[in-house]
């Protein structure tokens, strides 16, 4: 690891090297100003697990033996653990290990916060200029009709997956043409985020071999708390303590309960940005002061500035799989290849020409649906699905479990999410420990959100079943059909979405911070990540919270003095 000095100087430093705080870390570089990026992981960046795209009964138990069941049966005096939520502890943060959806939010959801916040800057014809601004679209003709709308000098790729793909698998294309028409086919398959746009920004020299963009990112460092100056009236955020050490986060795997680190701070003369993720953001914000008061005072933590919204509003999207089994094998684009073995054809193919199986997202054909009960006129749904495989959410061994080749899935992610009552709260003022996590999935407006799930679920099911032989009739596996289906969608509903812990608003009564994301009644601190959002924003938040990280900084640039052109 790069040597850090205590207390060196920077003028921003940014907690967090996610979609929010990746990208506003390198943009700030970018522009001349010193960054300071703390990253609890290490950077993964050239393995190539993280390069590659294609790569409750899930409730999980401890045995006495430090073994883990899955499943709804326990034996006796076991552990309860909850259900397996994956994130990811590396540089670029969740967005280098998700499904690669990049979907834009719909419209009104942009337009809701401009209406919340009085802040005409959320129109959604702002944020589709931030979009245009860092795409770099690699899937329509940079002067065709297709192109408006879209951006080719970015710095975050898009594509589409190869159709031709789909060939060996001539029975899911059946189904698939009976859902809807998929055309296209595109190169340039391989994963872009946060990681991929900080390492171009730090790897950039000049002629003489210096470094051209002022950015020091600290992998392996876990933040602490921020450090206030108090002696004014509002206080000031000044310095960020952290722990410099591999593994000091108790959700890492490797965790053994003895690590400890290097204690460090770092001074920021101008801004410190929490961009910890809609978990660690508000862990960090209360460890710092910054929170609802009889909740810190739990735990003995000083406070700073009471803020009952840092930790409620915890959001998600809703998602519930189908599972179907064919009459008939599908095939599989994967037949050939010998996962990452010597001489893996797939892989050369990949590594060659960006090509070929292994450039596929995970999630290789979506699309969008309107259910009865949408609240406006966007879509409310999105699904995706696969043959040759299944996809049922989260639990220890998911990644490498093996499904036969008659099996595909649907998964049906629920937009317009109505359930506001999650809550991320302390566990304990060890800033190594992880949060209480309690999503209370459908403790609010269940009927409105089961209503639109299981008729997207319907849709999919009269498909399946109308499809004709020798692939057809399929057989139903899940949800299961021997119960009602709203049931069976409570049963088996999972997410990875999670948002909203430290909304954007007007009051410190209800909202965490404003429109410019300064943190509500303290100087010099802002929060950029999905933690923002006052909904979850659309089906997939990563790109949202891109968007969110590169309007950030030219808020933050606006704010300092500087000309920004949008």
């Amino acid at each position: 690891m790069q040597a850090i000095a205590q207390n060196a100087e920077y003028e921003y430093v940014v907690i967090g090297s996610g979609p929010g705080g990746g990208t506003i870390a390198a943009n700030l570089a970018r522009a001349g100003h010193s960054v300071f990026l703390i990253e609890a992981g290490g950077d993964h960046g050239d393995s190539l697990l993280q390069q590659i795209p294609s790569m409750d009964s899930k409730y999980t138990w401890r045995n006495n033996d430090n073994t883990l069941y899955v499943g709804t049966d326990p034996p006796e005096g076991v552990e309860s653990l909850g259900i397996l939520y994956p994130r990811a502890g590396t540089l670029g943060g969740c967005g280098n290990h998700n499904a690669l959806n990049l979907s834009l939010l719909p419209d009104n959801d942009w337009d809701r916060i401009a209406n919340l916040t009085g802040d005409s800057t959320w129109s959604v014809e702002t944020m589709r200029r931030y979009y245009k601004q860092i795409e770099n679209n690699h899937y329509v003709p940079r002067n065709g009709t297709e192109s408006k709308g879209h951006g080719f000098n970015g710095w975050l790729g898009s594509n589409r997956n190869e159709i031709d793909l789909f060939d060996p698998q001539p029975g899911f294309i059946e189904h698939l043409q009976r859902l809807f028409c998929a055309t296209g086919k595109t190169v340039m398959r391989r994963r872009s985020s946060a990681q991929t746009y900080l390492r171009d920004t730090i790897n950039e020299l000049n002629d003489d071999g210096s470094q051209t963009y002022p950015l020091t990112i600290a992998t392996n460092s876990l933040a602490t708390r921020v450090l206030f100056d108090t002696s004014g009236g509002k206080p000031r955020a000044t310095r960020v303590s952290f722990l410099r050490g591999q593994a000091l986060y108790r959700a890492d795997r490797r965790d053994n309960g003895l690590q400890v680190g290097e204690s460090l701070e770092v001074i920021a003369t101008r801004e410190v940005i929490v961009s910890g993720g809609a978990f660690n953001t508000p862990q960090i914000l209360k460890l710092s002061g910054i929170g609802p008061v009889d909740e810190l005072k739990s735990f003995n933590i000083s406070l700073v500035k009471e803020l009952p919204a840092v930790g409620p509003n915890l959001i998600d999207n809703y998602e519930a799989g189908i599972q179907v089994e064919a009459s008939t094998p599908h095939g599989s684009p994967f037949e050939n290849c010998t996962n990452l073995a010597p001489d893996d054809p797939c892989l050369r193919e990949w590594q060659e020409h960006d090509t070929g199986p292994y450039g596929m997202g995970a999630t290789p054909a979506g699309m969008l649906y309107r259910s009865n009960v949408n609240v406006d006129a966007d879509t409310d749904l999105f699904l995706f699905g696969a043959a040759g495989t299944v996809f049922d959410g989260y639990f220890p061994g998911f990644s490498t479990a093996q499904a036969s080749l008659n099996s595909s899935f649907w998964s049906v992610v629920k937009m317009q999410y109505q359930n506001h009552a999650g809550t991320v709260t302390l566990r304990s003022a060890d800033p190594q420990g992880t949060p209480v996590i309690n999503f209370n999935y459908f403790f609010e407006e269940r009927g409105h959100d089961l209503q639109a799930m299981s008729e997207g679920i319907q849709f999919v099911l009269d498909v399946l079943r109308d499809t004709p032989p020798p692939y057809g009739p399929y057989t139903i596996i899940q949800p299961d059909p021997s119960i009602d289906m709203k049931q069976a969608i409570m049963d088996q509903a999972f997410s990875h979405h999670a948002s909203g812990t430290c909304r954007i608003g007007l009051s410190d009564t209800d909202s965490c911070v404003d429109s410019r994301f300064r943190v509500h009644g303290v100087e010099e601190l802002r929060v950029v990540d999905a933690s923002v959002f006052p909904d979850v924003p659309g089906g997939f938040p990563i790109l949202p919270t891109f968007l969110v990280g590169t309007k950030a900084s030219d808020v933050i640039l606006q704010d300092a003095g500087e000309r920004v052109a949008v």
